[in-house]
């Protein structure tokens, strides 16, 4: 089972930027349906090349990479619900 970019899109219910004063970092928040928020970030090597579009774009793509592995874990999770608990970690599951 592979991880669809619409899938990842559908968890997203919110987004924010922001450009660091003085510099050339872009942040993305995204807030996903169970209100964990992820966070990506981009610049530029150049400040005579920044483009604030580029900025908020690659934040974004950086952001949505970080949700991947949170997905991942939370479908193996669910997967091994059934399974006898790990001795130590029984709160967790």
């Amino acid at each position: 089972m592979s991880i669809t970019n619409d899938a990842i899109v559908a968890l997203i219910v919110a987004e924010s930027y922001w450009k660091i004063p003085g510099d050339t970092m872009t942040v993305c928040a995204l807030t996903l349906w169970n209100d964990y928020t992820v966070i990506g970030k981009a610049a530029c090597l150049d400040p005579a090349e920044f483009n604030a579009e580029t900025g908020r774009r690659l934040a974004r793509e950086d952001a949505m990479r970080q949700i991947i592995p949170l997905v991942g874990y939370e479908m193996a999770s669910r997967r091994a619900a059934a399974r006898e608990p790990i001795d130590g970690l029984n709160g967790l599951a």
